[in-house]
């Protein structure tokens, strides 16, 4: 849980979400361009299933194939970018029969274990990377006005991160949009200078 006072650090540079970039480096060309065309031509086919029969259509149908976290919600999840994978082994192999991937299932599986395993990876570097920068940072300003970006120009030019002080937590939890996750908004009562 959050208190006011602690700081949270997000991805604010122009380079976007690096971690993608960042797990591609540690693979080999060959086996990254694999990967990525295997992950885009699932998500691909979904998103032509869920157009031709409607979402909830489609998700009568992944139920029936044996999935079991099927939902309108969890369709748009699972087709965004930033999800490698559906979490559960039952969702994914509803996704690979209904979309007719089935055959070649195990190979969209292992690719998908594979792009897991490289954004652990790919994390753990851009944790060490952000940590060796913090400590190397004159941390006054952070203090000071409650914010700080930190530059990962090992990853690149455009890669950067900033820290936030939290300067109130409300009592309840509030609803967010899944776009809204991870985005610096502006409050009408935000005071950053």
């Amino acid at each position: 849980l959050f208190r006011s006072g602690d700081f949270i650090i997000l991805r604010t540079g122009a380079a976007g979400d690096i971690l993608p970039q960042v797990a591609d480096s540690i693979m080999t060309p060959t086996v990254a361009k694999i990967t990525r065309a295997q992950q885009a031509e699932w998500k691909a086919a979904l998103r032509s299933a869920s157009y031709d029969d409607g979402p909830e259509i489609l998700c009568i149908a992944l139920k029936a194939a044996g999935a079991t976290h099927a939902s309108v919600s969890n369709l748009r999840n699972w087709v965004r970018e930033r999800t490698i994978r559906p979490e559960a082994d039952e969702d994914f192999g509803a996704i690979l029969k209904v979309c007719g991937l089935y055959d070649r299932s195990s190979s969209f599986v292992e690719s998908a274990d594979l792009l897991n395993s490289m954004h652990r990876k790919a994390g753990f570097k851009v944790r060490r990377l952000l940590i060796a920068e913090v400590k190397r940072a004159d941390l006054k300003p952070l203090f000071s006005s409650g914010k700080m970006t930190f530059m990962l120009k090992d990853l690149s030019d455009e890669a950067s991160m900033t820290a936030y002080r939290i300067e109130r937590v409300l009592p309840d939890p509030v609803a967010a949009r899944l776009h809204e996750v991870n985005d610096v908004f502006r409050h009408e009562e935000e005071l950053w200078p």
